[in-house]
């Protein structure tokens, strides 16, 4: 399911510079695991590229990681591509918060994982 990203607005895709990961709110009983959610992610040469699969762990407390995979273009290179906040200037976004701690691997072959940190 690899789909260039070309539209602003919907909840699970990039808006003005910030990644978006959407995760619906819940009551301070734990940790909450979501599987599924929409994930807007770059693909190897900076472009956008929705996820295949995506998890979630948030705690009652706002902390969570949330991890999306997904298969892209591999970056022109073709060697692995590494991207985060300083190599794009774009922070992710999470209905827990927005971070700036975050990564994401493009594989030589285009697999990429995105992993966001909320703290």
């Amino acid at each position: 399911m690899k789909r260039l990203l070309a539209s602003a607005g919907a909840a699970s895709i990039l808006s003005l510079g910030t990644l978006f990961v959407a995760a619906p709110a819940f009551a301070d009983s734990g940790a909450l695991v979501i599987k599924d959610f929409g994930c807007a992610m770059l693909d190897g040469n900076g472009g956008f590229a929705l996820a295949d699969s995506s998890h979630a762990v948030l705690t009652s407390n706002g902390n969570g990681e949330f991890r999306c995979r997904a298969e892209v273009t591999a970056a022109a290179t073709g060697k692995a591509a590494h991207l985060d906040f300083a190599s794009t200037g774009l922070s992710c976004s999470t209905l827990a918060g927005a971070t700036t701690d975050w990564s994401e691997v493009v594989s030589a072959s285009g697999q990429a994982t995105l992993t966001c940190n909320v703290h």
